[in-house]
């Protein structure tokens, strides 16, 4: 009898353990799986191929061209960014704008993503005005110095369908208006996103 009870005993420990060993090893792969980011190569690729060729915003240069530009990155983040198949510098792309009518420069960075957003969302929003933050007479006076710059910087990001682009908007605001680079970057963003909407991406 006692062995009967030490037998169905060591059953159902060792189904227990086979039970939470499965659930475990199960829960590992998962996490495995979430951890592989899958990009939409092919939609980013169609949007940097229709945005290099037919997107135009008048006043505006485009001055790479055929020609690529990569920026460096260093090696304090862990990503598969350097020059793989699945790198960051496959999978993304970027162009600079500039408007001699007005002083203002456009940096433009596509890349890939791996949401299936089913529409556009701001990711940034973020600006630096120097008459704001750099001046000798405000709430920010305490870390006024004239060695910093006199550039307005304003940045956009948002994703869309397979895809994340970040507009940078830079300029000296030689009209000393007291919203320039942002209505320049605004405006400059408003036409890609139309020119995005009429190619249904």
């Amino acid at each position: 009898m006692r062995k009967n009870i030490v037998v169905i005993c060591l059953v159902i420990i060792s189904f227990v353990c086979g039970y939470f060993f499965n659930s475990t090893f199960n829960e590992m792969n998962s996490s495995s799986d979430n951890n592989q980011l899958s990009y939409n190569i092919d939609t980013f690729k169609k949007v940097k191929n229709l945005i290099g060729k037919d997107f135009y915003v008048e006043g505006y240069e485009q001055i790479f061209k055929n020609q690529t530009d990569i920026v460096c990155v260093p090696n304090g983040i862990d990503d598969r960014q350097d020059l793989k198949d699945d790198g960051l510098y496959h999978r993304s792309k970027h162009y600079i704008y500039k408007n001699k009518k007005n002083g203002v420069i456009i940096l433009m960075s596509i890349t890939a993503n791996n949401r299936n957003s089913k529409r556009k969302e701001w990711l940034h929003s973020m600006g630096y005005k120097p008459t704001t933050h750099n001046s000798n007479s405000n709430r920010y006076k305490d870390t006024y110095d004239k060695i910093f710059s006199k550039s307005e910087v304003y940045l956009y990001s948002f994703s869309g369908r397979g895809y994340n682009i970040s507009l940078v908007g830079i300029s000296d605001n030689p009209k000393h208006e007291s919203v320039y680079t942002l209505n320049e970057l605004a405006k400059f963003t408003d036409i890609l996103a139309h020119f995005l909407d009429d190619h249904n991406l």
